[in-house]
């Protein structure tokens, strides 16, 4: 069974109206608990007649660089923390 650890990312990254959220989740392996992490990301526009901010699904041209940089980013950043040994991460 993987339970999410926390109810706010662990890190996230940013770029305009972009945002990469890398979770933690941890789980039981073999009587180990092991902690994996995973990511969501997130497109925000300001609705113009009632100016709420609102989450959206959909990619435009330029944005699919800036996310695939931020992607980028947070599989550097869950590479270092899962190659790191148990015993340092404590």
């Amino acid at each position: 069974m993987t339970t999410q650890q926390n109810d706010r990312p662990v890190k996230e990254f940013r770029s305009r109206n972009l945002k990469v959220a890398i979770w933690e989740n941890q789980s039981e392996q073999d009587g180990q608990t092991v902690v994996q992490h995973s990511m969501t990301f997130q497109k925000r526009y300001r609705e113009r007649q009632s100016g709420e901010w609102k989450d959206s699904g959909t990619l435009f041209a330029d944005d699919a660089l800036v996310l695939a940089q931020l992607l980028e980013r947070a599989f550097a950043w869950i590479a270092i923390r899962e190659s790191e040994p148990a015993a340092a991460a404590a």
